[in-house]
């Protein structure tokens, strides 16, 4: 009868722990404000590429032709590559590249200290690349707006190649908007 008794105990207990509601979907209160490393650590999950910036660009709104007219790129686009599949079944295969970029740069003045910057450069976008069966590779040009605040506004403009598991920067440049 003890047996049958602590059975039974067992078994309720078993049954109370799981149907229990699970605690991993339960909002995380963090009472000490942001913290940074965990937010970057959620991005570099959400971002698992990074393509580093790091160079020399013409700035087309300085119109000399003197050496003046560059400015210093620094920064870091994450990304993300994943394939979707929209409809696997042969005879026709339908898939796309699903491209995720998060940008965030700044331009300086070749000559000026990298305390004193001179724009901004920050966005996300979200591409599909549709795929053809005989490409290996496709190019996707992406345009980011350069917090600059003054005339002429400017672009940065990226042209990356895209493949089913990673992305390669194969230009940059600085555009003029109208």
């Amino acid at each position: 009868m003890k047996t049958l008794f602590a059975s039974l105990v067992a078994i309720f207990l078993a049954f109370f722990i799981g149907c229990q509601e699970s605690s991993i979907t339960d909002p995380v209160s963090n009472d000490t404000g942001w913290n940074l490393g965990t937010v970057d650590k959620d991005i570099n999950h959400y971002y698992p590429g990074a393509i580093k910036l790091d160079g020399m660009l013409s700035d087309p709104s300085n119109p000399s032709n003197t050496i003046l007219n560059t400015v210093k790129i620094s920064g870091v686009i994450k990304y993300k590559v994943e394939l979707v599949q929209f409809d696997p079944a042969p005879p026709a295969p339908q898939s796309a590249i699903k491209v995720k970029l998060d940008l965030k740069a700044e331009l300086y003045n070749r000559y000026s200290s990298q305390d004193e910057h001179v724009w901004f450069v920050t966005g996300t976008s979200e591409d599909f690349v549709y795929q053809k069966a005989d490409q290996q590779f496709y190019f996707l040009e992406k345009s980011f707006r350069v917090h600059k605040g003054t005339r002429p506004a400017l672009d940065l403009v990226l042209k990356f190649r895209v493949t089913e598991r990673e992305l390669v920067l194969e230009s940059s440049r600085l555009f003029i908007i109208d």
